[in-house]
This record gives structure tokens, C-alpha cells and sequence, in this order.
């Protein structure tokens, strides 16, 4: 490496030397075969090669640097990364294509670019369904059938209004979709033709507000709409902590309340099975109010348990009272 620098050595060959702090703010040509696809890499690479430095006579003299990418390979994901023409200028980077044996074929620029970030794209020119042509970015959230938006801290959006719809409409079910940084984007991820594609659900009117965990009211009125409340009340605590159990109601054999466990699911069992017969008549009841709740147009599967024997459903973040448990509800030792 001395060599190099004093100029007595032409050449220098190394996998590493560039990465790991050779500078040589002299050198006229350097050539990456061994190319990685980690910008910083590369960056710090070009950052020791091109280096304006004047010759003996005084010429000022710019460094040239080759890098080879194989061509349609995973190599070329690095220009998905960044745009290389900000870092060092639209006209200082040429590119070519390499085919062996003939002459190197000039290309109008690189193989990839990255996807424009949200603020890059004009919302005038975006329209329900659309192909996005930016970044699938932001925070993630989840919607489900009830109409339930939720974020990855399990903190429930009150404010959904008909976007769980918008998005079933455009994805073709619920599930996830994310909410760019700054334009207030909803995307979502669409396979279509084995092709994954981001689409343009529309733009959040108002910001998610999330449900208040603690109760507004006092312990001793509390009691009292807890005395009182009645099928489809809005619960008044909607505090997550208060739920034990997680279940699902479905519809077949008659209607069944589901308990999931790590083998498959159990089944609350009625009187005709259950040994505690109050229990069996909680199951039976349970299942009744749910079938009325349906033929009233709710849509109820997954519904909770909370630590006082009330069963509660969610819809659009907020919790309703279903039923209270007198006893509880006893679960069938194997799977029905």
C-alpha cells in the first residue's frame, strides 16, 4: 500500500481496502467487481475514490470509479435504495450495459429507481383503487370485519368511520394497510397476477383518534350502568385490561362460542353436556342474545370475557355489552 501511494506501484488489488479506511486522494481510477448492494458501503467507497486532486503540473484532475453490477440480479436492489443522483450529481453517473463480447451499450440511466415517497406525489392525480407509485410506507395498522381498526399497540381508532369498507372494497377483504407519514395516504398491498402492487385507498381526513382506556365516569355511577345496562350498550369501561378471554361465536351446529387452544378449539358446552348445568344454560343464553344481535344486522364472531363476567363485542373500536355470565362457561375437554 506504501508503494501504492508513492506511485512506484500502479495497481492495487483489494476486496477490503476501500471499506475499511484506504484513502488515496491521488488515485485515477478505481474499479468495484465485487460490488455490494449496502449504500453505506458504497458511499464510503466512492467517498476515498473521488477525490478532486491536482496532477504534478498543477491540473486539477477528477478520480473516475467503475462499479459492475450483474444485471437483473439482486445487485441492481441498491439502486431501488437511493437515488444515486442526489448523492453525487444527475451528470457525473453513466452507465452501461455489458454484454459479453461486444461493445458496452450507454444506457439513459440506471436499472432502478426508488419509489417517490408520499410527499413527492400529487394527490390530484391519485384516485380510489389506483396503482400507487410511491413507497408502500408509514404506520401499519389492521381492520377487521366489525369494523375495528387497531394499531400494533393493540390501541383501538374510534374514528374509522366507512374506511374498513373502502379498504375491503379495493383489497378485497380487511386486513392490514398503512398510513404514509405525511400526506396521510392509506395504502394497501394487492397481489394481483402474482404481482404484489400498492394501492390508493384515500386520504385521511382527520387524524386516528384513539379510545380513552380509562373509564370517564365515577365507581359509584359505574355500578349503577352496570346495574342497568342492557344488549348493545355501549360498555363504560373500554379499558383492554379488563379482558380475560378471547372467544369466537360461530354459526355452525346451531351457533357454538369457540375457545382457541394451542392442539385446535374447544367448545362451551350447553346443558346437554355440561356437568355444572348453570353453565350450560350461560352457554345457551350467550348464543341466543348473539343470534339476536345478528338478525338486528350486527355482525358479531370474535366476542370478549372481562374480569366481571360480562361478555362484550367490539364495533369500530368501542366495546357493547352482550350478555353477563350468573356462573360462567365450561369448555369441552377435546374438539367437538
Amino acid at each position: 500500500m506504501d508503494l501504492f501511494r508513492k506511485g512506484i506501484a500502479k495497481i492495487i488489488v483489494s476486496a477490503r481496502s476501500l471499506i475499511e479506511g484506504f484513502n488515496v486522494p491521488e488515485i485515477d481510477v478505481g474499479i468495484i467487481a465485487a460490488s455490494s448492494t449496502s449504500v453505506r458501503q458504497r458511499i464510503q467507497s466512492i467517498g476515498r475514490v473521488l477525490r478532486k486532486h491536482k496532477t504534478a503540473t498543477g491540473e486539477e484532475k477528477n478520480s473516475v470509479i467503475y462499479t459492475l453490477y450483474a444485471h437483473n440480479t439482486v445487485d441492481e436492489e441498491i439502486y431501488k435504495k437511493i437515488n444515486w443522483d442526489k448523492i453525487t450529481g444527475v451528470d457525473n453517473n453513466i452507465y452501461y450495459l455489458g454484454i459479453p463480447y461486444e461493445n458496452p451499450i450507454k444506457q439513459e440511466g440506471p436499472p432502478h429507481r426508488p419509489l417517490k415517497r408520499d410527499y413527492e406525489i400529487d394527490e390530484n392525480e391519485l384516485f380510489e383503487g389506483c396503482v400507487y407509485q410511491g413507497e408502500y410506507e408509514g404506520e401499519e395498522f389492521t381492520c377487521d370485519t366489525n369494523g375495528n381498526i387497531k394499531n400494533s399497540n393493540e390501541l383501538y381508532v374510534i374514528n374509522a368511520n366507512d374506511l374498513p369498507e373502502k379498504i375491503k372494497n379495493i383489497k378485497g377483504g380487511y386486513g392490514r394497510f398503512k398510513v404514509t407519514p405525511q400526506k396521510k395516504y392509506i395504502l394497501v398491498s394487492v397481489l394481483e397476477e402474482n404481482e404484489w402492487k400498492t394501492k390508493f385507498v384515500t386520504k385521511l381526513k382527520e387524524p386516528f383518534k384513539f379510545i380513552n382506556k380509562k373509564s370517564e365516569v365515577s365507581s359509584n355511577d359505574l355500578e349503577e350502568i352496570l346495574k342497568s345496562i342492557k344488549t348493545g350498550d355501549e360498555y363504560p369501561i373500554q379499558d383492554n385490561k379488563q379482558i380475560i378471554m378471547e372467544l369466537r361465536y360461530s354459526s355452525k351446529k346451531g351457533g357454538v362460542i369457540v375457545k382457541k387452544i394451542d392442539k385446535g378449539e374447544i367448545f362451551a358446552k350447553t346443558t346437554q353436556t355440561a356437568e355444572d348445568r348453570e353453565k350450560g344454560e350461560d352457554a345457551e343464553n350467550l348464543i341466543k342474545v348473539i343470534k339476536n344481535l345478528h338478525a338486528q344486522g350486527k355482525v358479531i364472531s370474535k366476542i370478549f370475557l372481562n374480569n366481571r363476567n360480562d361478555v362484550l363485542f367490539r364495533e369500530k373500536g368501542i366495546l357493547y355489552f352482550i350478555y353477563r355470565l350468573k356462573k360462567g362457561l365450561e369448555f369441552s375437554v377435546t374438539k367437538n
